[in-house]
C-alpha cells in the first residue's frame, strides 16, 4: 500500500512540471499571436485563428488542443473560450511580458549561462551574447523602445507607492540619476508643486525626458542633462535619487555610481537609493531576481547590510529607510560623521 499521501504530487511529475519549456513557450507563442484578444473577440476555431493571424491551420490547431490541456482554453462545442487564467493574457502587461521579440523576451533569453554565473559570478547574458545587455539596447532601436515600456510599465506600479512613501517636499531640487524618460521625477513634480527636479540619463533618454516633461506642462521645473552615471554630476540638486540602478552592477561599479551621487551631493545633501532589499530569509521572488541580475549583468540583489558597505564607501551611512511595496524600500543615505570631518 502507497504511504504517500493524497495530496502529494508525484515526484516525477512534480520535476516533469518544474523542467517543461514547452508550456512558457507556449503561451508566448498564442500572446505573441494575439490569440486570447481574438478569442475574446469570438473568433472560436482554431482554423478562424490561423486565417484572422495568418499561421499555419495544424500548426495552431495543435496549439490551441495544448493550452486547452494546460488550462489556458476551453474546448466546447462552440470553439473555444477563455479560462479565467487565460483571460488574464488580455491585460496589457501580460502582453508587454510574453510577446516574443520584445524586451521582456529578450532579457529572459539571458537564462541558458545561468550556469556560467553561477560558476563565475560574471554575467551570463555577456557569455552568450558576446557584449552587456546595454549594448545590445544601443543598437537595436525597437528592442529599446520595447525596453522603454517594460521599465515604463512597471513604474506605473511602483512610483505611485513611492510617492506618498516618505515627504518630498523638504527635498528642493531632486535629481534622478539614470531616471530614464523622467517618469518618476514627472509624478514627485506633479504631487509636490515646489519642488524642482532633473533627470540625468544618456542621450536617447534624456530626449525622451525633455518632451515628457514638455508634454506634462513641467519644463519649466524640470531639467535635463545628457550624461553617464560613471561621469561627474551636476551638483545643484538636493536629494538625487538612485532607483533600481544599482542592483544592476556589480560592487565595483556601484560603489563607483555612488560616489558620484556622494560627491555631488556634497556635506549637506542626501542619496536616495529605492531597490529591493533582500531579507535575511529572503523569499523565492527575491532569489528570483537576485538570480536574474547575476545572470544579466553579474549583479545581485542586496541586504541592507550589504547597501550600507557601499555606503560607507562612498562617504555616506545609512540614515533611515521607507518601505514602499513591491518588494522595494527606499533607503536615504547622508554623509557619514568621518566624511564630514574629512
Amino acid at each position: 500500500m502507497s504511504t504517500q499521501s493524497p495530496t502529494q504530487a508525484d515526484p516525477i511529475s512534480t520535476l516533469l512540471a518544474m523542467t517543461d519549456l514547452l508550456t512558457p513557450y507556449a503561451i508566448r507563442a498564442a500572446v505573441s499571436l494575439d490569440l486570447p484578444r481574438l478569442v475574446a473577440e469570438g473568433v472560436r476555431t482554431p482554423a478562424a485563428l490561423a486565417e484572422h493571424c495568418g499561421a499555419d491551420p495544424r500548426a495552431l490547431a495543435s496549439l490551441a488542443a495544448y493550452l486547452a490541456r494546460k488550462g489556458i482554453f476551453l474546448e466546447t462545442e462552440e470553439g473555444l473560450s477563455l479560462t479565467p487564467v487565460g483571460q488574464l493574457l488580455l491585460f496589457e502587461q501580460s502582453r508587454i511580458m510574453l510577446s516574443t521579440g520584445g524586451a521582456a523576451d529578450h532579457l529572459h533569453r539571458a537564462w541558458p549561462g545561468l550556469t556560467h554565473a553561477v560558476r563565475t559570478g560574471a554575467s551570463g547574458y555577456e557569455a552568450l551574447f558576446g557584449h552587456d545587455f546595454w549594448s545590445t539596447l544601443s543598437g537595436d532601436p525597437a528592442l529599446s523602445a520595447s525596453f522603454d515600456r517594460y521599465m515604463e510599465h512597471w513604474g506605473e506600479r511602483w512610483i505611485p507607492a513611492a510617492v506618498t512613501a516618505r515627504d518630498w517636499r523638504a527635498d528642493g531640487h531632486i535629481v534622478d540619476v539614470g531616471g530614464g524618460a523622467g517618469q518618476f521625477v514627472g509624478a514627485l513634480l506633479r504631487a509636490n508643486p515646489t519642488l524642482e527636479g532633473s533627470v540625468v540619463d544618456l542621450p536617447a533618454a534624456a530626449e525622451r525626458a525633455r518632451k515628457a516633461f514638455a508634454d506634462a506642462g513641467l519644463a519649466s521645473r524640470a531639467q535635463v542633462f545628457e550624461a553617464s552615471f560613471f561621469d561627474e554630476l551636476p551638483r545643484h540638486g538636493d536629494l538625487y535619487i538612485l532607483a533600481q540602478v544599482l542592483h544592476d552592477w556589480p560592487d565595483e561599479a556601484a560603489l563607483a555610481i555612488l560616489r558620484r551621487c556622494a560627491a555631488a551631493a556634497g556635506p549637506e545633501g542626501k542619496v536616495l537609493i529605492v531597490e529591493r532589499v533582500m531579507g535575511q530569509a529572503p523569499t523565492a521572488d527575491q532569489l528570483a531576481s537576485d538570480l536574474f541580475m547575476l545572470v544579466l549583468f553579474g549583479a545581485k540583489e542586496r541586504t541592507l547590510a550589504e547597501f550600507g558597505d557601499l555606503a560607507s564607501g562612498a562617504g555616506l551611512a545609512v540614515a533611515g529607510t521607507h518601505d514602499i511595496g513591491f518588494g522595494l524600500f527606499a533607503i536615504e543615505l547622508r554623509p557619514s560623521a568621518r566624511s564630514a570631518e574629512t
